[in-house]
C-alpha cells in the first residue's frame, strides 16, 4: 500500500490528468521541468506496448480537453498529488 492508499494507480492518473490542465511554467525550475517529463505522456515518443500507456496518454487528453474535471473523473483518489509541489 503506498503513500495514497489503495488508489495509487488512480492518483498517478489524476496527476497526469492535473499536469495537463496546468503544466509547470518555466518558473518552477528544475523541479517543475521534471514533473512536466514525467507526467506527461506526450513527452515521450515511444509506443503505446500496454494497456496502461493508453490510460496515461488519455489522462493527459483528459486534463487538456475539459479543465477542472480531474478531481471529479478521479475521485477515487481524493487527494490531489499535486499538492505536495505546488498548489493548482
Amino acid at each position: 500500500m503506498g503513500i495514497f492508499g489503495d488508489s495509487s494507480r488512480v492518483c498517478l492518473l489524476r496527476a497526469i490528468c492535473e499536469t495537463a490542465e496546468m503544466p509547470f511554467e518555466e518558473t518552477h525550475g528544475l523541479l517543475g521541468e521534471l514533473l512536466n517529463v514525467l507526467l506527461r505522456p506526450s513527452s515521450t515518443l515511444e509506443r503505446h506496448e500496454v494497456y496502461e500507456d493508453h490510460e496515461y496518454h488519455r489522462a493527459e487528453s483528459i486534463g487538456r480537453e475539459y479543465r477542472g474535471a480531474c478531481g471529479r473523473i478521479f475521485y477515487e483518489c481524493t487527494r490531489s498529488p499535486l499538492e505536495h509541489f505546488t498548489s493548482l
